[in-house]
């Protein structure tokens, strides 16, 4: 079996056609409109929709959000949601996010982990480098 999510031309298609849905909206719409035989099955998209919804007030292109919402983000860590949030807005206004704006986020250099709550923070930090990296 195979997971299949909606590819980006597929949701331009629907947005074409329903201009005044969300991403979220247009993600739900597939989902309710798949029909898949019994090698395929959809993705969970869940975890997308959340992103969805946290960049919705953010200006972009269809495309650009897209490409937000496939990134690595763990939607569960509200610090890396904060910050794929803040890395959309300087996107939306063309701004660069560069390698000094992702350590100033983090707050770079980082110290060894003394508590199991900075060793999660350590880990959170790792998943935004890991989104930086993978949105450029």
């Amino acid at each position: 079996q195979a997971g299949l999510m909606p590819s980006f031309e597929q949701l331009e298609l629907f947005s074409f056609q329903l201009p005044h849905l969300t991403m979220k909206e247009l993600l739900d719409l597939f989902s309710d409109l798949a029909s898949l035989d019994g090698n395929y099955f959809l993705c969970d998209m869940e975890p997308i929709k959340v992103v969805a919804e946290v960049l919705e007030p953010v200006a972009m292109s269809l495309r650009d959000r897209f490409t937000f919402l496939v990134a690595p983000v763990d939607h569960r860590d509200s610090f890396v949601m904060s910050c794929i949030l803040k890395m959309a807005r300087r996107f939306s206004k063309q701004l660069p996010f560069t390698g000094d704006n992702v350590c100033a986020v983090v707050k770079w250099p980082l110290h060894m982990p003394s508590s199991v709550s900075e060793l999660e923070y350590i880990e959170s930090v790792h998943n935004v480098l890991d989104i930086y990296l993978w949105l450029r």
